[in-house]
Protein backbone atom coordinates (compact mmCIF):
# COMPACT_ATOMS: atom_id res chain seq x y z
CA UNK A 1 0.00 0.00 0.00
CA UNK A 2 1.36 3.24 -1.15
CA UNK A 3 2.12 5.74 2.05
CA UNK A 4 2.71 9.66 1.43
CA UNK A 5 6.33 9.27 0.56
CA UNK A 6 5.54 7.19 -2.61
CA UNK A 7 3.81 10.04 -2.89
CA UNK A 8 6.20 12.57 -3.02
CA UNK A 9 8.41 10.60 -4.51
CA UNK A 10 6.48 10.09 -7.80
CA UNK A 11 5.73 13.50 -8.01
CA UNK A 12 9.08 14.53 -7.08
CA UNK A 13 8.01 17.04 -4.61
CA UNK A 14 8.76 17.29 -0.66
CA UNK A 15 6.63 15.30 1.63
CA UNK A 16 5.51 18.47 3.53
CA UNK A 17 4.17 19.79 -0.41
CA UNK A 18 2.49 16.61 -0.39
CA UNK A 19 1.04 16.68 3.53
CA UNK A 20 -0.08 20.68 2.73
CA UNK A 21 -1.66 19.34 -0.44
CA UNK A 22 -3.70 16.27 1.37
CA UNK A 23 -4.64 18.99 4.00
CA UNK A 24 -6.29 21.40 1.54
CA UNK A 25 -3.47 23.93 2.06
CA UNK A 26 -2.46 26.06 -0.80
CA UNK A 27 0.50 24.44 -2.74
CA UNK A 28 1.71 25.98 -6.64
CA UNK A 29 -0.57 24.78 -9.20
CA UNK A 30 2.09 22.88 -10.96
CA UNK A 31 2.52 20.71 -7.63
CA UNK A 32 -1.21 20.04 -7.25
CA UNK A 33 -1.81 18.94 -10.71
CA UNK A 34 1.65 16.61 -10.50
CA UNK A 35 0.53 15.37 -6.55
CA UNK A 36 -2.66 14.73 -7.51
CA UNK A 37 -1.83 12.92 -10.50
CA UNK A 38 0.57 10.38 -8.16
CA UNK A 39 -2.06 10.19 -5.51
CA UNK A 40 -4.33 9.01 -8.66
CA UNK A 41 -1.61 6.42 -10.10
CA UNK A 42 -0.40 5.10 -6.40
CA UNK A 43 -3.75 4.59 -5.42
CA UNK A 44 -3.14 6.76 -2.92
CA UNK A 45 -4.92 6.51 0.68
CA UNK A 46 -4.28 9.22 3.52
CA UNK A 47 -4.52 7.20 6.86
CA UNK A 48 -7.33 8.91 9.27
CA UNK A 49 -5.04 7.69 12.33
CA UNK A 50 -1.56 9.23 10.94
CA UNK A 51 -3.10 12.39 9.79
CA UNK A 52 -4.75 13.30 13.27
CA UNK A 53 -1.24 12.61 15.06
CA UNK A 54 0.17 15.62 12.60
CA UNK A 55 -3.25 17.97 12.59
CA UNK A 56 -5.03 16.85 15.86
CA UNK A 57 -7.69 16.42 13.96
CA UNK A 58 -9.55 13.54 12.69
CA UNK A 59 -11.81 15.12 9.80
CA UNK A 60 -14.66 12.53 11.26
CA UNK A 61 -17.89 13.40 12.51
CA UNK A 62 -20.54 11.21 13.78
CA UNK A 63 -24.68 11.09 13.88
CA UNK A 64 -26.36 8.76 16.43
CA UNK A 65 -30.01 7.91 15.74
CA UNK A 66 -32.78 6.04 17.50
CA UNK A 67 -34.12 3.35 14.72
CA UNK A 68 -31.88 3.41 11.54
CA UNK A 69 -34.64 1.20 9.97
CA UNK A 70 -36.64 4.73 10.17
CA UNK A 71 -36.98 6.44 6.71
CA UNK A 72 -36.72 9.57 8.57
CA UNK A 73 -34.05 9.29 10.27
CA UNK A 74 -32.49 7.75 6.88
CA UNK A 75 -33.18 10.84 5.05
CA UNK A 76 -32.01 13.60 7.86
CA UNK A 77 -28.65 11.59 7.60
CA UNK A 78 -28.86 11.86 4.10
CA UNK A 79 -28.93 16.12 4.42
CA UNK A 80 -26.24 15.43 7.32
CA UNK A 81 -23.68 13.31 5.19
CA UNK A 82 -24.29 16.04 2.13
CA UNK A 83 -22.97 18.71 3.89
CA UNK A 84 -20.07 17.47 6.11
CA UNK A 85 -19.15 15.75 3.11
CA UNK A 86 -18.66 18.61 0.98
CA UNK A 87 -15.99 19.71 3.32
CA UNK A 88 -13.94 17.05 2.83
CA UNK A 89 -15.32 15.07 6.38
CA UNK A 90 -15.72 11.50 6.55
CA UNK A 91 -19.29 10.38 8.45
CA UNK A 92 -20.36 7.74 10.71
CA UNK A 93 -23.87 6.63 11.14
CA UNK A 94 -24.44 4.97 14.51
CA UNK A 95 -27.87 3.43 16.24
CA UNK A 96 -29.00 3.30 19.67
CA UNK A 97 -31.71 1.38 18.46
CA UNK A 98 -33.72 2.82 21.34
CA UNK A 99 -31.92 1.88 24.17
CA UNK A 100 -29.81 3.70 26.72
CA UNK A 101 -26.95 1.64 26.95
CA UNK A 102 -26.36 0.97 23.53
CA UNK A 103 -26.35 5.05 22.87
CA UNK A 104 -24.09 5.31 25.83
CA UNK A 105 -21.88 2.35 24.46
CA UNK A 106 -21.78 4.09 20.67
CA UNK A 107 -21.44 8.06 21.48
CA UNK A 108 -18.44 6.38 24.01
CA UNK A 109 -16.87 4.54 21.07
CA UNK A 110 -17.19 7.73 18.21
CA UNK A 111 -15.17 9.65 20.58
CA UNK A 112 -12.87 7.13 21.12
CA UNK A 113 -12.54 7.49 17.50
CA UNK A 114 -11.81 10.65 17.92
CA UNK A 115 -14.59 12.57 15.96
CA UNK A 116 -14.89 15.62 15.73
CA UNK A 117 -18.67 16.24 15.99
CA UNK A 118 -21.43 14.69 16.80
CA UNK A 119 -25.09 14.85 16.24
CA UNK A 120 -27.33 13.12 18.30
CA UNK A 121 -30.96 12.43 18.04
CA UNK A 122 -32.02 11.24 22.01
CA UNK A 123 -34.15 8.48 22.81
CA UNK A 124 -37.98 8.89 24.04
CA UNK A 125 -37.02 8.68 27.48
CA UNK A 126 -34.65 11.19 27.58
CA UNK A 127 -36.99 13.89 25.66
CA UNK A 128 -38.91 13.38 28.96
CA UNK A 129 -39.07 17.04 30.50
CA UNK A 130 -37.22 16.84 34.29
CA UNK A 131 -36.95 13.11 33.65
CA UNK A 132 -33.42 11.64 35.35
CA UNK A 133 -32.56 9.99 32.01
CA UNK A 134 -32.28 12.98 30.38
CA UNK A 135 -30.40 15.18 32.84
CA UNK A 136 -28.16 12.22 32.53
CA UNK A 137 -27.79 12.70 28.62
CA UNK A 138 -27.05 16.48 28.91
CA UNK A 139 -24.70 15.87 31.36
CA UNK A 140 -23.01 12.88 29.74
CA UNK A 141 -23.22 15.19 26.44
CA UNK A 142 -21.63 18.24 28.35
CA UNK A 143 -18.66 16.38 29.56
CA UNK A 144 -18.10 15.29 25.85
CA UNK A 145 -18.80 18.90 24.79
CA UNK A 146 -16.54 20.89 27.39
CA UNK A 147 -13.66 18.34 26.88
CA UNK A 148 -12.69 20.92 23.53
CA UNK A 149 -12.48 17.99 21.15
CA UNK A 150 -15.82 17.00 20.06
CA UNK A 151 -18.69 19.00 19.20
CA UNK A 152 -22.09 18.68 19.69
CA UNK A 153 -25.20 19.26 18.35
CA UNK A 154 -28.88 17.56 18.99
CA UNK A 155 -31.65 17.07 16.93
CA UNK A 156 -34.92 17.84 19.20
CA UNK A 157 -37.29 20.39 20.07
CA UNK A 158 -36.99 19.91 23.31
CA UNK A 159 -35.95 22.89 25.98
CA UNK A 160 -33.19 21.43 28.50
CA UNK A 161 -31.43 20.78 25.13
CA UNK A 162 -32.00 23.79 23.56
CA UNK A 163 -30.63 25.88 26.73
CA UNK A 164 -27.57 23.92 26.24
CA UNK A 165 -26.55 22.61 22.59
CA UNK A 166 -26.79 23.96 19.07
CA UNK A 167 -30.16 22.17 18.06
CA UNK A 168 -32.09 21.87 15.42
CA UNK A 169 -35.70 21.17 14.69
CA UNK A 170 -39.51 21.81 13.76
CA UNK A 171 -42.40 23.27 15.98
CA UNK A 172 -44.02 19.87 16.29
CA UNK A 173 -47.25 21.77 18.23
CA UNK A 174 -47.60 24.23 14.83
CA UNK A 175 -47.56 20.95 13.14
CA UNK A 176 -50.15 18.88 14.52
CA UNK A 177 -52.59 22.46 15.41
CA UNK A 178 -52.36 22.69 11.56
CA UNK A 179 -52.72 18.85 10.91
CA UNK A 180 -55.67 18.29 13.17
CA UNK A 181 -57.44 21.64 12.25
CA UNK A 182 -57.07 20.25 8.41
CA UNK A 183 -59.08 17.47 9.61
CA UNK A 184 -62.02 19.42 11.51
CA UNK A 185 -62.29 21.57 8.07
CA UNK A 186 -62.60 18.42 6.22
CA UNK A 187 -65.60 17.81 8.40
CA UNK A 188 -64.72 15.62 10.55
CA UNK A 189 -65.31 16.12 14.75
CA UNK A 190 -63.96 12.70 16.32
CA UNK A 191 -60.43 13.27 15.68
CA UNK A 192 -58.24 10.92 18.14
CA UNK A 193 -54.27 11.11 18.09
CA UNK A 194 -52.47 8.04 18.15
CA UNK A 195 -48.64 7.00 19.09
CA UNK A 196 -46.26 8.72 21.26
CA UNK A 197 -45.48 8.65 25.12
CA UNK A 198 -46.56 11.87 25.80
CA UNK A 199 -44.16 12.06 28.79
CA UNK A 200 -41.61 12.70 25.62
CA UNK A 201 -41.17 16.36 24.99
CA UNK A 202 -41.61 16.04 21.33
CA UNK A 203 -45.07 13.74 21.74
CA UNK A 204 -46.59 16.36 24.65
CA UNK A 205 -46.23 19.49 22.37
CA UNK A 206 -48.04 17.54 19.40
CA UNK A 207 -50.84 16.62 21.63
CA UNK A 208 -50.73 20.09 22.79
CA UNK A 209 -51.23 21.73 19.54
CA UNK A 210 -53.93 19.03 18.58
CA UNK A 211 -55.92 20.25 21.73
CA UNK A 212 -55.40 24.25 20.79
CA UNK A 213 -57.27 23.42 17.25
CA UNK A 214 -60.12 20.93 19.13
CA UNK A 215 -60.54 23.54 21.91
CA UNK A 216 -61.33 26.29 18.96
CA UNK A 217 -63.87 24.45 17.54
CA UNK A 218 -65.61 23.93 20.70
CA UNK A 219 -64.57 20.14 21.05
CA UNK A 220 -62.48 20.37 24.09
CA UNK A 221 -64.26 17.07 25.74
CA UNK A 222 -63.41 15.09 23.17
CA UNK A 223 -59.39 16.39 22.64
CA UNK A 224 -58.78 15.13 26.24
CA UNK A 225 -57.96 11.80 24.81
CA UNK A 226 -54.97 10.37 23.35
CA UNK A 227 -53.84 6.67 22.84
CA UNK A 228 -50.60 6.24 23.78
CA UNK A 229 -48.06 3.27 22.51
CA UNK A 230 -44.82 3.28 20.17
CA UNK A 231 -43.69 5.57 17.59
CA UNK A 232 -43.53 2.47 14.61
CA UNK A 233 -46.64 0.88 12.57
CA UNK A 234 -47.36 -1.78 14.42
CA UNK A 235 -47.86 0.39 17.27
CA UNK A 236 -50.28 1.99 14.70
CA UNK A 237 -51.75 -0.78 13.55
CA UNK A 238 -52.95 -1.65 17.53
CA UNK A 239 -53.55 1.40 18.55
CA UNK A 240 -56.19 1.82 14.96
CA UNK A 241 -57.83 -1.65 16.56
CA UNK A 242 -58.19 -0.70 19.95
CA UNK A 243 -59.96 3.19 18.45
CA UNK A 244 -62.08 1.58 16.67
CA UNK A 245 -62.91 -1.24 19.21
CA UNK A 246 -63.38 1.19 22.25
CA UNK A 247 -64.91 4.40 20.06
CA UNK A 248 -66.55 3.64 17.23
CA UNK A 249 -67.73 6.53 16.41
CA UNK A 250 -63.96 8.38 15.16
CA UNK A 251 -64.07 9.71 12.00
CA UNK A 252 -60.28 10.58 11.67
CA UNK A 253 -56.82 9.54 13.55
CA UNK A 254 -53.81 12.05 13.63
CA UNK A 255 -50.40 9.92 13.98
CA UNK A 256 -47.68 11.69 15.62
CA UNK A 257 -45.68 10.82 13.06
CA UNK A 258 -45.99 9.20 9.54
CA UNK A 259 -44.55 5.48 10.82
CA UNK A 260 -47.88 5.61 12.85
CA UNK A 261 -50.28 6.89 10.41
CA UNK A 262 -48.65 4.02 7.82
CA UNK A 263 -49.83 1.37 10.81
CA UNK A 264 -53.57 2.33 11.43
CA UNK A 265 -53.66 2.36 7.03
CA UNK A 266 -52.66 -0.83 6.82
CA UNK A 267 -55.29 -1.80 9.74
CA UNK A 268 -57.98 0.09 7.79
CA UNK A 269 -57.08 -1.45 4.88
CA UNK A 270 -56.83 -5.38 6.03
CA UNK A 271 -60.23 -4.57 7.80
CA UNK A 272 -61.98 -2.89 4.49
CA UNK A 273 -62.73 -0.15 6.38
CA UNK A 274 -63.17 2.57 3.68
CA UNK A 275 -60.30 5.48 3.83
CA UNK A 276 -61.27 8.63 3.90
CA UNK A 277 -65.09 8.32 3.53
CA UNK A 278 -65.44 6.35 7.05
CA UNK A 279 -61.62 7.37 8.84
CA UNK A 280 -59.25 9.46 7.29
CA UNK A 281 -55.70 9.13 8.41
CA UNK A 282 -53.02 12.03 8.83
CA UNK A 283 -49.61 11.96 9.57
CA UNK A 284 -46.69 14.39 10.40
CA UNK A 285 -42.99 13.59 9.17
CA UNK A 286 -43.88 13.26 5.03
CA UNK A 287 -41.66 10.30 4.87
CA UNK A 288 -41.27 8.49 0.91
CA UNK A 289 -43.47 5.76 1.75
CA UNK A 290 -46.19 8.11 2.12
CA UNK A 291 -46.60 9.21 -1.43
CA UNK A 292 -46.37 5.50 -2.14
CA UNK A 293 -48.90 3.70 0.01
CA UNK A 294 -52.63 3.59 -2.11
CA UNK A 295 -54.40 6.16 -0.45
CA UNK A 296 -51.24 7.99 -0.41
CA UNK A 297 -50.89 9.91 3.07
CA UNK A 298 -51.75 13.62 4.10
CA UNK A 299 -49.19 14.76 6.10
CA UNK A 300 -47.64 17.51 7.83
CA UNK A 301 -44.28 17.40 6.21
CA UNK A 302 -40.83 18.30 8.13
CA UNK A 303 -37.62 19.00 5.98
CA UNK A 304 -35.94 16.03 6.90
CA UNK A 305 -33.02 16.39 4.68
CA UNK A 306 -32.79 20.18 5.42
CA UNK A 307 -32.89 19.26 8.96
CA UNK A 308 -29.75 16.98 8.62
CA UNK A 309 -27.69 19.36 6.69
CA UNK A 310 -28.57 22.28 8.81
CA UNK A 311 -27.28 20.19 11.59
CA UNK A 312 -24.34 19.48 9.61
CA UNK A 313 -23.49 23.94 9.34
CA UNK A 314 -24.04 23.73 12.93
CA UNK A 315 -20.91 21.51 13.65
CA UNK A 316 -18.97 22.97 10.92
CA UNK A 317 -19.50 26.39 12.52
CA UNK A 318 -17.95 24.63 15.79
CA UNK A 319 -15.21 22.71 14.23
CA UNK A 320 -14.11 25.53 12.35
CA UNK A 321 -14.92 25.49 9.50
CA UNK A 322 -17.14 28.79 9.76
CA UNK A 323 -16.77 31.66 12.28
CA UNK A 324 -17.89 29.85 15.40
CA UNK A 325 -21.03 31.29 17.24
CA UNK A 326 -21.06 32.56 20.69
CA UNK A 327 -23.44 30.32 22.46
CA UNK A 328 -25.97 27.45 21.54
CA UNK A 329 -27.75 28.37 18.57
CA UNK A 330 -31.61 26.72 17.98
CA UNK A 331 -32.45 26.60 14.41
CA UNK A 332 -36.29 26.15 13.72
CA UNK A 333 -37.14 25.09 10.44
CA UNK A 334 -40.99 25.02 8.50
CA UNK A 335 -43.09 22.83 8.07
CA UNK A 336 -46.01 22.59 5.25
CA UNK A 337 -49.19 20.26 5.38
CA UNK A 338 -49.76 17.86 2.71
CA UNK A 339 -52.86 16.99 1.60
CA UNK A 340 -53.47 13.82 0.14
CA UNK A 341 -55.97 11.02 -0.61
CA UNK A 342 -56.32 9.93 3.00
CA UNK A 343 -58.13 12.70 4.20
CA UNK A 344 -60.13 14.24 0.94
CA UNK A 345 -62.65 16.63 2.03
CA UNK A 346 -66.83 15.15 3.23
CA UNK A 347 -69.04 16.95 1.04
CA UNK A 348 -69.89 19.37 4.21
CA UNK A 349 -67.23 20.39 5.85
CA UNK A 350 -67.56 22.69 9.03
CA UNK A 351 -67.01 26.06 9.12
CA UNK A 352 -63.96 27.71 10.40
CA UNK A 353 -63.48 29.39 13.34
CA UNK A 354 -60.35 31.49 12.32
CA UNK A 355 -57.96 32.71 9.68
CA UNK A 356 -55.70 30.38 8.01
CA UNK A 357 -52.46 29.78 10.33
CA UNK A 358 -48.91 30.18 8.74
CA UNK A 359 -48.40 27.02 7.30
CA UNK A 360 -50.68 27.20 4.26
CA UNK A 361 -52.22 23.74 2.67
CA UNK A 362 -51.70 22.36 -0.38
CA UNK A 363 -52.43 19.06 -2.80
CA UNK A 364 -49.09 17.14 -3.27
CA UNK A 365 -48.40 15.20 -6.03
Amino acid sequence: MANIYDVAQRADVSVATVSRYIRGQPVRPDNAEVIAQAIADLDYRPSIAARALVTKRTGVVGMVVPNIANAFYSEVFRGFHDCLLADNYQVILANSDGLPNQETQVIDSLVRLGVEGLALVPLASEAALGSEAQRSAIRRLQRIQTSGSTAVVVITECLPYQEAFDTVSVDGREAAYVATRHLLRTGREHVMPLGGHPEADAVRRRIDGYHQAMIEYGLSSYSLRHYPGGMDRESGYRLMEKVLREHPEVTAVLGVNDQVALGALMFLEDHAIQIPEQVAVMGIDDVAEARIVRPRLSTVAQPQYEIGYEAGRLLLARTGGEEEPDGPICRMLPTRLKVRESTWELPQSVPEPKPEPLSSPGRDG
